[in-house]
This record gives structure tokens, C-alpha cells and sequence, in this order.
């Protein structure tokens, strides 16, 4: 058996998890577990598996956000998922087809349903599934530690701010947008400062906001925003989201320092 052995399951019921895992090893998979969205992006961070397989209900970030995620990064995309749901109504059923590299399976799932699926994905014969899986996963990757991530797509803003973090004993790293910015967290763990620009396209800023402050696995980071100065509207609509501080540009050291002080990150 010559492919990649490690599979990855994600879904709340501990009962679920147990009884995928087992039909899995079975299998001759190495089977590694998630309760939550959360955790499949640490799972990943640690291991590249032949196969996920998990509900739709996830809790942070659910399921839908889960595959959001996955086709949209490159180091994951080809990744085959078995969506395993009690959610079987037509509504669901589409939205998992129009995923490329997606299987739906109602649940409970039969044994021999998985068995038949992942046969059909990995063009196996019968006595390739003998035996149980001895592919162990990577050894996780060692964290950034005090990494700040800056989330815009204004070159002025990355080249006028990025330094500055630096200046102050930060590893900046940075990110276009919502995706790339899970990305790089999937990659390297929580960073210790999310700053986000609000002016590029508030909707999707909100948007990341909202899933980092979902995340119930770890300490979360300290959440900046960039806007217009006295942007009455965005600050409010920010603090509502879970963002902690603002800054308004042009931004400079002495602001930047302030700020970090006002929030005990200097």
C-alpha cells in the first residue's frame, strides 16, 4: 500500500469520531481526530492527510467554512472530503456537490458505504485495505512565537505598518485577505495580534474577525483594525465583531506604541 495512510476526522459527538475512526483504521488508515472547525486547521498545520472526512455541524468554524477553506488553498485543495451529515436535505445535498473532491454520505454512515467510497477514491483493490494504517502523521510544527499577522491588500498599508511591528520584536507575516489569512494560521498556530484593514472590504474583515473570535481552542489574539480616521460607523460596527483597538492612518511609531501599551503588548 503505497499512498499516504493518515485520515483525518472531524465532528462534536465524541461517539461519531470513535465509530468513523474504527471503520477507518480497519481500513489501514493512521486516524487522527477534530471535534471542532478549529481544530482541522491545527490538524493541518501539523500534517498533510489522504483524506477528511466530517460533519457539516462543526462547531467555530463550521463545516461550510471548513471546505471554503480547503479548495481555496492550494496546499489542500486536492485533499479528497466525505461529508458524513444528518443534514440530508436538498439544500445540503447541492451545496456539497458543487465541491470538487467531495463526497456526501448520509449518516449514520454503514460501514460498507465508507469503505465503498474510499475504494472508489483511491482506485484500491480489497488487499490494499488489509491490515491497520502504520503511516504516522508529522511531528507538529514549532509556532512563530510573538507573530503578528497584517490582513490587507493596500501595499501602502503593508509597507507602512509591517515595518513598524517589526520595529517593535514582531514576526509579521502577511495576508490579502480572509483566506490567505487562515492560511497562514493553519500554517504557523494563533498569532499573538490579528491587524485587519477594515477598508478594503469591511464585509470580509467582519468576516474574519468573527471566525478568529468563534475560536475556542487556545488564547485568542489581540484583533487591531486599520480605518479612516473617525470612522465613527466602522469602529462601531468593529467592536461589535470582537475587535479590540483602532487605529486610524497615517499610523505612526508613536501611535503604534501607544496602542500596544493601552492593550499590554508592550
Amino acid at each position: 500500500m503505497t499512498y499516504n495512510r493518515t485520515a483525518l476526522v472531524a465532528d462534536e459527538s465524541d461517539a461519531v469520531r470513535k465509530e468513523l475512526s474504527e471503520i477507518l483504521h480497519s481500513m489501514g488508515f493512521f486516524v487522527v481526530e477534530a471535534r471542532d472547525g478549529f481544530q482541522v486547521l491545527e490538524r493541518l498545520r501539523r500534517m498533510r492527510p489522504a483524506l477528511i472526512v466530517m460533519d457539516l455541524q462543526l462547531k467555530g468554524l463550521d463545516g461550510g467554512e471548513v471546505l471554503h477553506f480547503l479548495r481555496r488553498n492550494e496546499d489542500w485543495a486536492g485533499i479528497p472530503v466525505m461529508v458524513c451529515s444528518t443534514r440530508t436535505d436538498a439544500a445540503t445535498r447541492r451545496q456539497v456537490a458543487q465541491v470538487e473532491g467531495t463526497v456526501f454520505l448520509e449518516r449514520p454512515c454503514p460501514p460498507e458505504s465508507l469503505r465503498r467510497e474510499v475504494i472508489r477514491l483511491f482506485q484500491l483493490r480489497e488487499s490494499d485495505l488489509a491490515g491497520p494504517g502504520k503511516v504516522e502523521p508529522e511531528l507538529p510544527a514549532k509556532p512563530d512565537d510573538g507573530w503578528a499577522l497584517l490582513v490587507s491588500d493596500r501595499e501602502e498599508t503593508r509597507e507602512g505598518l509591517a515595518p513598524l511591528l517589526e520595529e517593535e520584536g514582531y514576526q509579521v507575516r502577511l495576508a490579502a485577505n480572509t483566506d490567505a489569512a487562515l492560511s497562514e494560521i493553519a500554517r504557523r498556530g494563533q498569532p499573538v495580534m490579528v491587524v485587519v484593514d477594515w477598508r478594503s472590504n469591511a464585509r470580509e474583515a467582519m468576516r474574519l474577525v468573527e471566525i478568529l473570535r468563534r475560536c475556542r481552542t487556545g488564547p485568542q489574539p489581540t484583533v487591531l483594525m486599520v480605518c479612516q480616521p473617525l470612522d465613527i460607523r466602522a469602529m462601531a460596527a468593529a467592536a461589535r465583531a470582537g475587535v479590540d483597538h483602532s487605529l486610524g492612518e497615517p499610523i505612526t511609531r508613536t501611535i503604534l506604541i501607544e496602542r500596544l501599551k493601552q492593550l499590554g503588548l508592550r
